[in-house]
């Protein structure tokens, strides 16, 4: 199944494949240049709109999988609704959300 995910680029999909949620970019739980592991966005520099990523997450929140394989980072176990949250309100407090 494929999930619009508009925010790193304008045209991203997510995919959930065997009970999977492939996110690529929209959701990730590590990057080189991150210190943070876990669910979270990419910088806001690296997507043609934060603001969609934001919306983005919230497509995803309403899946049922509970594995999460992110475009940088660990696999994730865990509701994917979790990993959302965890990742919006890490945005929000490193304050590059909303800007």
């Amino acid at each position: 199944m494929a999930i619009f995910t508009p925010g790193h680029t304008s045209g991203h999909c997510s995919y959930v494949v065997d009970g999977v949620l492939a996110s690529g970019d929209a959701l990730i739980t590590g990057h080189p240049m991150l210190r943070h592991r876990g669910p979270q966005l990419l910088p806001a520099v690296f997507s043609h709109s934060q603001q969609n990523s934001i919306r983005s997450l919230a497509a995803l929140a309403l899946l049922e999988t509970n594995i999460l394989a992110p475009g940088h980072g660990e696999l994730w176990h865990g509701p994917i609704r979790k990993a959302t949250d965890e990742a919006l309100e890490r945005a929000q407090k490193s304050n590059h959300v909303f800007r």
